[in-house]
């Protein structure tokens, strides 16, 4: 009898299972629930916001300043962060707001709503409510 070399059927098969099993891995690694593309999405989203409200919260620091730390009405922070933020988000402030006079919502790039609400001591508080 010859002796045979190569590689033999049996251990064929079992390569390709083991790279069948690896590729399953590989993929739901990247696209699956908890993957890295879905994570670097989330992460994204969560910059945006951060983004915004630290636009906001540093318009607001710069109009107290201006003011020399007095008191900020809603409406006067309301007008000026849509005549300063404009060039670089869209800006809506959302008319049906019946909750009091001193609680705003305004929706920032047709997506992100905030809540605005002025405080006893002249402050304004911003709040990120969650997607439109």
């Amino acid at each position: 009898m010859k002796k045979q070399n190569g590689i033999t059927l049996i251990s064929l098969i079992v390569t390709i299972i083991v790279i069948l099993i690896l590729s399953g891995v590989s993929i739901n690694f990247i696209l699956g629930e908890d993957s890295v593309i879905g994570n670097a999405l989330t992460s994204k989203e969560q910059q945006k916001i951060f983004e915004i409200t630290n636009s906001l919260e540093l318009e607001k620091s710069s109009i107290r300043l201006s003011k020399l730390n007095l008191g900020l009405s809603i409406d006067e922070y309301l007008t000026n962060v849509v005549n300063d933020l404009s060039d670089k988000y869209s800006i809506e402030e959302e008319t049906n707001t019946p909750e009091s006079p001193k609680i705003r919502y305004i929706t920032v790039d047709n997506t992100y709503r905030y809540m605005l609400e002025e405080k006893d001591d002249g402050d304004i508080e911003i709040t990120y409510k969650g997607k439109k």
